[in-house]
């Protein structure tokens, strides 16, 4: 199922990263809206960590997320900084089973 409206915009090496997280979210149930939401917070949490001149595809550590945490309750009202933790830890929970099943395919 394709998110209807309005999608970030991706660079062209997130494009494939981003089409498989969108299914991941959409098998978990995810709504139309929260699958455009988290799509949109984790491409600004990519872009975050590029900026602080980290590996976008490399795992993401618990130390990162507690870093973007405080940015974003500095930054955002708390509903809104819940709402981008939530898109974070969903993307971490969608890399770890990505390399889970890389590995029981034998491609780690």
């Amino acid at each position: 199922m394709a998110v209807r409206g309005r999608k970030p915009a991706l660079r062209d090496e997130w494009a494939d990263e981003f089409a498989l997280f969108e299914c991941f979210l959409f098998r978990q149930g995810k709504k139309p809206e929260t699958v455009r939401a988290y799509l949109s917070r984790v491409k600004q949490f990519l872009e975050w960590r590029e900026q602080q001149g980290k590996d976008v595809w490399a795992p993401v550590s618990m130390q990162e997320v507690d870093e973007y945490s405080a940015l974003c309750f500095a930054r955002y009202a708390r509903a809104g900084a819940y709402h981008r933790l939530s898109a974070v830890h969903a993307y971490r929970a969608f890399l770890k089973a990505r390399r889970h099943l890389a590995r029981a395919a034998g491609f780690c």
